[in-house]
């Protein structure tokens, strides 16, 4: 395949894309509706068959010919397909009749004779329907296979031309014949101009377009040259503009603007060259290959302009540097006139019929020119990004994309010029002119990107600065997919070769038994996404309109609420994978395996959501309980499929798994009702009244209002301790939420209490007998720090007369 055609086949995706998108809606229709088409010309298909075999064997047809044959062939293909499901109701329909008769008897027995007759009617039925099935579907198989046959011959065929070995364009000897065939063209060219000026009404046909045809060069010249000094010039007036998006937008329409234009002047531009009138048949297709030259040059530029900004200020999609922006800005300039030359001399060899082999000389010194520009390119972009690759911890993904690209983008600037200097032109050109448009691809996808963020950014701007939001990545990330149409027709794939990749793609991937195709995943997720839709509807409207008005507490409404979204999402499951007609059964096999991980990988997780679901039944913890699980004490806060949270009285919530709440020890305080108990310890001193603190603190007790009188107060003597006597104050209370309030109240009063009463509260007291003390004091004497023990002789005393004269023990009182 020569460079022509790969160019050719650049834009061949603007077309392909919207076939695919029709495709899909007519595939996903009919899907959804049998094909009542007649039976196909059998006859006439095996007679076709014969043809093409023919042509196989003799392998002399042209491309032409092959992709002729090949949409014929894919015409069969498609009418077999559809003649496969002829008929699939009648099929279906005989198939439950004869499930209705029950199962074949076993060996040694026998039907009844009316159901072996009527069993016997309905297998002779199913087997006539599905005779022209089993036609059709054998069909398809052999017309399927024959399009991968003339595909394969064609790819072959473009393999061989393009690593096939020419002349050496080093050798000058060799351009005799591309520069006569050259020559031959400009000759051409002069001729129809001298024979269009030779007749008189054509000379005054011509003169009276002059003005006409001066007046449209003049205006797009201007159209092309002027907008961007046009842009420069209103750009302060955009600056000046306070509303942020007004600024963005008006700079976006002045960005398509110095696109459209130019457009637009160099349609004027062509029109002008033709009302001249002195163009013939070599001069209209010099025209034509000028105009793709010219439409090639304008969006080149532009999208250069956007990948490197002309503005100080301006942000390149890539991440470059101001200082380096203006050099890769103009090498990719110079690589896009090559790129657009090359594409307009291509456009003109197809008109003139060029040879292969002079094409490829005179596209040789463009490929050194563009292998050059390439090189420099890529070496800029791995320098860019060499920064960022050098710190190991943050290493980005699309940096190291960057680098690997650029990394190749350097081998093919080195390797491309070398292959054709040796006599590989085709694989030259095929190298440096696919890199070279891929480098324009991204760089288009990457300012339709940075598009997309500040669009994003406008409408929604971020809370924090650098901040990346999900959508934006994933418009980027389906940019990225939808570029990769043009990747493979930019690197020899043909228009036929997508088509056909969408084909097998709708037809579907077989996965254990089952095929998975995109109008079953459309099935599945438009019925699923309905069926989920509307259990959320009812448990909206239970939640906030039915039970309510019930007298089931808080609780069992949240256990009513959880298993009726359980329970929908598994109907949904269900429904969904029986509409899009997707067999379980064939995943059986698959869930033994999904079984088998869950038993050793994933117990954890079930026994959370078994837990779950006892917790929703049973419900021995509720939300706005008060448990206390694990050393946590705190507040239910939410009960879901595999964890529970609580919310401590310090306002941090604490996530629990569900299985530690039904295998573990859980106090709930607040189960059933609010009563509870509270317990208060009073310590008092030695000589206080035991039964004047047991009437205080009772009084204590009963004024308390959340208190109950039923049963009444205990106040409890608990024992004599090592420093006190010690009471407890055990009360009821009627909502045990206040438990830690009614404490506090307790003993507030009762400090209030016993200081009227005289009653002493008693705090640890300990003597200590030291032993050795002479021995700290004649210390203390040798260093000279005897006065710093003054305040201490007393102590030191005492301990000496006790080792003098006690039994020189020690203990405590």
């Amino acid at each position: 395949m020569s460079q022509s055609q790969t160019v050719r086949s650049f834009w061949a995706p603007v077309v392909l894309a919207l076939t695919l998108c029709f495709s899909l809606l007519l595939g996903a229709g009919a899907g959804l509706a049998q094909d009542q088409t007649a039976s196909p010309d059998y006859d006439n298909w095996l007679t076709f068959v014969d043809r093409v075999e023919e042509v196989f064997e003799r392998d002399e047809a042209k491309e032409v010919t092959l992709q002729r044959l090949r949409s014929e062939l894919i015409g069969y293909r498609d009418k077999f397909n559809s003649a496969e499901n002829v008929n699939r109701t009648q099929v279906d329909q005989v198939a439950k009749q004869i499930s209705a008769l029950g199962p074949v008897p076993e060996d040694g027995e026998s039907d009844p004779p009316e159901v072996a007759l009527r069993r016997q009617q309905l297998s002779d039925q199913m087997a006539s329907l599905n005779a022209p099935m089993l036609r059709a579907n054998e069909a398809y198989v052999q017309a399927d296979a024959l399009v991968s046959r003339v595909d394969r011959t064609i790819r072959d065929r473009a393999a061989r031309e393009t690593l096939s070995r020419g002349p050496s364009p080093l050798n000058l000897l060799n351009w005799g014949a591309p520069l006569a065939d050259v020559e031959a063209v400009v000759v051409q060219l002069w001729s129809e101009a001298r024979a269009n000026l030779a007749s008189e009404e054509d000379t005054n046909t011509i003169l009276g377009n002059t003005p006409a045809a001066i007046a449209a060069l003049l205006l797009g010249m201007v159209l092309v040259f002027r907008p961007r000094a046009w842009a420069l010039h209103f750009e302060p007036t955009i600056g000046r503009v306070k509303s942020k998006a007004s600024r963005r937008l008006l700079r976006l329409l002045s960005a398509l603007l110095q696109l459209a234009l130019p457009w637009g002047g160099l349609v004027l531009i062509l029109q002008a060259i033709n009302l001249t009138g002195v163009l013939g048949i070599t001069g209209s297709a010099t025209l034509y290959s000028l105009g793709v030259f010219g439409l090639c040059v304008i969006t080149g530029i532009w999208l250069v302009r956007q990948m490197f900004p002309l503005d100080d200020d301006g942000d390149s999609p890539f991440g470059f540097k101001p200082s380096r922006m203006a050099f890769a800005r103009w090498i990719s300039t110079i690589l896009v006139i090559t790129l657009s030359l090359g594409r307009g001399f291509s456009a003109m060899s197809e008109q003139v019929d060029l040879p292969e082999l002079s094409e490829n000389f005179l596209f040789f010194p463009l490929t050194v020119v563009s292998s050059y520009a390439l090189f420099l390119i890529a070496r800029i972009f791995k320098r860019n990004y060499r920064h960022v690759t050098g710190s190991s911890d943050e290493v980005s993904f699309m940096a190291r994309v960057h680098v690997v690209l650029a990394n190749l983008g350097m081998a093919i600037g080195l390797f491309a010029p070398v292959a054709g200097a040796v006599g590989y032109l085709a694989l030259s050109e095929r190298l440096i002119f696919a890199s070279g448009f891929s480098f324009l691809l991204f760089g288009l996808v990457a300012v339709l990107q940075r598009g997309v963020d500040e669009f994003y950014d406008l409408v929604f701007p971020p809370e924090t600065p650098n901040e990346s939001a999900l959508l934006p990545t994933l418009v980027g990330a389906a940019l990225g997919l939808a570029s990769l149409p043009f990747l493979v027709l930019l690197w020899g794939g043909r228009v036929t070769d997508l088509t056909e990749a969408w084909t097998k793609f709708k037809a579907g991937l077989v996965v254990g038994g089952v095929t998975v195709s995109p109008g079953v995943i459309f099935s599945f997720l438009l019925v699923f996404m309905a069926m989920l839709i509307a259990t959320r509807v009812l448990q909206s409207a239970l939640r906030n309109t039915i039970l309510p008005k019930t007298k089931l507490d808080l609780g069992a409404r949240t256990a009513l609420d959880s298993g009726i979204g359980y329970i929908g999402v598994f109907l949904a499951g269900l429904i969904a994978f029986t509409t899009a007609g997707i067999d379980l059964s064939s995943l059986a096999i698959l869930a033994s395996a999904l079984a088998v991980g869950i038993g050793f990988g994933l117990q954890t997780i079930v026994s959370n959501f078994v837990s779950g679901i006892i917790l929703l039944i049973e419900r021995p913890v509720s939300e706005g309980d008060w448990i206390e699980v694990s050393g946590q004490m705190g507040i239910v806060k939410r009960i879901s499929v595999r964890a529970t949270r609580i919310e401590t009285f310090d306002r941090t919530d604490v996530i629990v798994p569900n299985a530690d709440l039904v295998s573990g020890m859980v106090t709930n305080w607040t189960r059933g009702n609010l009563i509870g108990r509270a317990i208060v310890p009073v310590r008092v001193a030695f000589d206080s009244d035991t039964r004047q603190v047991e009437r205080i603190l009772n009084e204590i007790a009963e004024d308390q209002p959340l208190v109950v009188m039923n049963p009444a107060p205990q106040i409890l003597f608990r024992g004599i301790g090592e420093h006190a006597l010690n009471f407890e104050v055990r009360v009821i209370l009627r909502d045990v939420n206040f438990l830690l309030n009614v404490q506090s109240d307790i003993n507030h009063a009762i400090a209030k209490r016993f200081a009227e009463e005289g009653i002493v509260i008693p705090f640890p007291q300990r003597d200590i007998w030291l032993r050795g003390g002479e021995g700290l004091a004649q210390v203390a004497a040798r260093d000279g720090q005897g006065a710093k023990f003054g305040p201490y002789q007393p102590l030191a005393q005492t301990a000496a007369q006790f080792d003098s004269g006690g039994d020189g023990g020690d203990g405590d009182h």
